[in-house]
């Protein structure tokens, strides 16, 4: 398992936000990023979605519930820790973050 720490800089593609961290070594299942935002956070549309790309692939960012990072979840030049996962592509956030405003869709049983 490997560790990289990497310095990430933020933009917003449509409305939803994209952090492109430098190229890598391969990343494989299980393998953990940490990356800070080293830019400003445009909180325009603070529930936009959050995307990482790395190496080319862009990766949804998602709570270890499995939901969407959402913009006004993320601080600038804060550490943030993510394990990857390789059978569908995404990061997952292992750093605890604020709870989104968002309205969940709910499901009756």
């Amino acid at each position: 398992m490997n560790c990289t720490i990497l310095r990430g800089t933020a933009a917003i593609v449509e409305t939803n936000m994209v952090i492109t961290l430098p190229n890598t070594d391969t990343l494989v299942n299980g393998d953990v990023v940490k990356f800070v935002v080293v830019n400003g956070i445009d909180y325009t549309n603070p529930l936009g979605t959050v995307s990482v790309s790395i190496n080319g692939t862009t990766f949804p960012l998602l709570t270890r519930y499995g939901n969407n990072v959402r913009i006004e979840q993320l601080k600038s030049r804060k550490v943030y820790i993510a394990g990857v996962g390789a059978e569908t592509p995404n990061l997952t956030l292992l750093t605890c973050i604020p709870p989104s405003s968002y309205a969940f869709p709910t499901y009756s049983a």
